[in-house]
């Protein structure tokens, strides 16, 4: 079973994860839903999904090149109970731009790679993000119809 889309209710979700843990407000930068900066003027960029493919307009690039500073390069991957906020530097996206491919709207794109502890991107091994904290969906069961089958073959109980 795949996870739902991420929609805006889980990107407010991360949002307020990121402001306790940063202890900072977020304030939307209005030319991407993906764009913010905090009252101290540190960029973040929040890209967010089920999938390990991601995008970038053109727009948000030129802002995140106009701003000239280091920030937050935020990839939250959502799965069926819970969602990872995986946090990286976006100095080194930005200084590897290059190496991304375009999409057919003049954006770019890149792919994520999960890892144990965090994910890196796929175009810029370099670039790691760490995680650094997880959001558990409420009332959500686990799906326990495949262990029932296994437990047919190993000696398991199911609860």
């Amino acid at each position: 079973m795949k996870a739902e889309k991420f929609t805006d209710k889980d990107r407010k979700l991360v949002l307020e994860e990121l402001e306790r843990i940063q202890k900072v407000k977020l304030i939307p930068v209005k030319s991407s839903r993906k764009l913010f900066i905090d009252e101290n003027g540190l960029p973040f960029i929040v890209f967010g999904g089920r999938e390990d493919w991601h995008g970038i307009t053109a727009n948000a690039i030129n802002e995140l090149i106009n701003a000239k500073r280091e920030g937050a390069f935020v990839v939250v991957k959502k799965f069926n109970t819970k969602m990872d906020i995986n946090v990286g530097s976006l100095s080194v996206f930005i200084s590897n731009l290059n190496k991304l491919v375009f999409t057919k709207n003049g954006g770019l794109q890149f792919h994520c790679v999960t890892t144990e502890d965090g994910l890196y991107i796929e175009e810029i091994p370099d670039l790691y993000c760490n995680k650094v904290s997880e959001i558990y969906f409420p009332n959500h069961k686990k799906d326990l119809s495949r262990l029932k089958e296994i437990s047919k073959i190993i000696n398991i109980e199911v609860h």
